[in-house]
């Protein structure tokens, strides 16, 4: 019988006393120049988990941590798991533990530009009350080129839906990313997006270049 809930790759610097439920393996996109976190941590290919599963490993939490005021939902895209086995999930941990106070998830622009406004009010209905989404920048341009899977254009649709169904907007936005061409234009495009879509939190991180020209090993790596 099982007894060691599965563990997240990462979780948001917020979400540190939080009660960390795994939804999904890695990430389904894989795809963005900047970032191979998932890989380099042991998690090379995306899975999904089914919903008993989760489940299961919900009670095991709640069994070791009876009374957690927050929860989080990784890895990179729990809504790539599907509507139901996500809402699933979050009306279990509901129903389970009233004293969550918050529930929050990493998501990926794409998935929910592709679920829609109804569907992400469906999210809110189940118990969801924040989502990380990462803006990294809002240069087209610099989107494209980073292979980010997503527009400036749909990141303002997707911060309206959430914003009308109640679910609070965390973005990261990566410093450097647009290199020295295009650095002006990385600063003033993610500022209108930010201005436009006013999300609850925005969190800064970092551009850190490692390999050959740089004289240094990324310590993903190491």
């Amino acid at each position: 019988m099982k007894d060691q809930p599965e563990s997240l790759i990462i979780r948001p610097p917020s979400e540190w006393r939080s009660l960390l439920v795994r939804i999904t393996r890695g990430c389904n996109w894989n795809r963005c120049r900047f970032c191979g976190i998932y890989p380099s941590m042991g998690e090379p290919e995306f899975s999904t988990r089914s919903l008993s599963d989760i489940i299961t490993d919900i009670n095991l939490l709640l069994s070791r941590h009876p009374c957690p005021e927050t929860a989080f939902f990784g890895d990179a895209d729990p809504l790539a798991a599907g509507m139901d086995v996500f809402t699933g999930a979050a009306r279990y941990l509901r129903s389970h533990c009233e004293t969550i106070q918050r529930l929050t998830s990493y998501a990926r622009v794409s998935t929910l530009s592709k679920l829609g406004p109804e569907n992400i009010g469906l999210l809110k209905e189940s118990g969801l009350d924040r989502v990380h989404l990462g803006l990294e920048s809002g240069d087209e341009e610099i989107l494209r080129f980073q292979r980010k899977g997503q527009s400036a254009k749909m990141v303002i649709s997707v911060a309206g839906w959430l914003k009308d169904a109640g679910i609070e907007v965390s973005y990261y936005v990566l410093l450097g990313l647009g290199g020295q061409d295009r650095s002006e234009q990385h600063v003033k495009a993610t500022a209108e997006i930010i201005n436009e879509t006013a999300p609850e939190f925005v969190r800064l991180r970092r551009l850190w270049l490692y390999g050959e020209g740089t004289e240094k090993e990324c310590p993903l790596m190491a």
